[in-house]
């Protein structure tokens, strides 16, 4: 039967919301560490020196190979005086060059897990600069590429992403921990016949015949988990609430399914900003239906839901998966505008959002 069944509705913890490629000849995939318990040792948020402003990706995915590469610039405020040097976390990250925002080059030191760039000189607190890296990778978590296998011949092509706590630094150098916050840049060129979903708006999509470079900007600052790529040739079904679109996302095959699943989304949002006080606070909401996923993830304005969440006619009568759709749209509040300062407090984003 399409839809979800009683054992899909169990994995519906969007803490641990990855199944991974059986079939990929990668290194094993790192598990995400639960939230602490009473009695574990504290996890204190890493320090910085300065403070991330904003975060612009410019990037290319190979579907083929699996791989991205491009540049991330990153701008910086600093926090304290005498800032000589910046740190990013970059696991397995393949850095090429690191350059000012002039184009200046940096000295850098890789190794694997922590990318250390020497400043070009001291700066001082709230002095600004961007320090621009080009890199390539290939990510075995963070980003994953999805594609057809002998076991299921008709799954579409996708690339989405997943950063929950700290998957992100997989696939780009960035501050991967939730105690600092930026407005985010995603240029992406991308096969000319996807569609791409991210944070934030569409500002344009240029078209060079055999790919096509969508560029999204998303100008409230939010953690760097938060942040949100989704490419696949997708049917869209559009909704809206008070003048802002709300449209879902889903295979082309699934269309008539969106709705059983995500149709009642803007009545939830009208009930949030009443309930709240504070009206849903993003231009545009989006939601994705991606395969090899479980759960969904609340990226900011884009959340992700898993495959088999999404409901036929049949399923709807005997499933009611739609508090799914309301716990990840209440995230938009709690958690995403609000954020844990650091992930033993992880709880908070999920206790107001239960």
């Amino acid at each position: 039967m399409e839809g979800c069944n009683r054992a899909q509705a169990l994995m519906l913890d969007d803490r641990y919301s990855l199944l991974f490629l059986q079939d990929r000849a990668t290194a094993p995939t790192p598990k995400a560490r639960s939230f602490e318990l009473t009695g574990d040792r504290v996890q204190y948020a890493p320090d910085r020196p300065a403070d991330v402003k904003h975060v612009k990706l410019v990037i290319t995915l190979d579907f083929e190979q699996e791989t991205v590469s491009g540049t991330v610039s990153t701008t910086f405020a600093a926090l304290y005086e005498e800032v000589k040097s910046i740190s990013f976390d970059a696991i397995d990250l393949q850095v090429e060059r690191i350059t000012l925002a002039d184009g200046k080059e940096l000295a850098f030191s890789n190794d694997g897990k922590k990318l250390t760039v020497t400043l070009d000189r001291p700066y001082q607190h709230g002095e600004e600069f961007t320090v621009a890296v080009q890199y390539h990778a290939k990510p075995r978590t963070g980003l994953h590429f999805i594609k057809p296998a002998p076991e299921d011949p008709t799954r579409p092509v996708q690339a989405w992403t997943f950063g929950q706590p700290r998957y992100h630094s997989y696939w780009f150098p960035c501050h991967d921990a939730p105690n600092d916050r930026a407005t985010t840049e995603i240029i992406v060129t991308v096969p000319a016949h996807f569609q791409t979903v991210a944070n934030g708006n569409l500002i344009g999509v240029t078209d060079h015949g055999a790919t096509k470079t969508h560029h999204w900007r998303h100008d409230i600052p939010h953690a760097a988990y938060l942040i949100s790529l989704v490419v696949s040739d997708f049917a869209v079904v559009e909704d809206s609430y008070n003048g802002k679109p709300v449209n879902y996302y889903v295979r082309p095959d699934r269309k008539d399914d969106a709705r059983y699943y995500m149709g009642k989304t803007p009545e939830m949002m009208r009930f949030f900003a009443e309930y709240t006080g504070v009206d849903y606070p993003y231009d545009k909401y989006a939601q994705t239906v991606v395969e090899i996923y479980t759960g969904a993830m609340e990226h900011t304005t884009a959340t992700t839901h898993s495959f088999m969440l999404l409901m036929d006619e049949r399923a709807a009568l005997d499933f009611d998966l739609v508090p799914v759709v309301a716990h990840e749209l209440a995230h938009q509040w709690f958690g995403d505008l609000v954020t844990c300062r650091d992930w033993p407090n992880g709880w908070l984003n999920e206790g107001f959002a239960t």
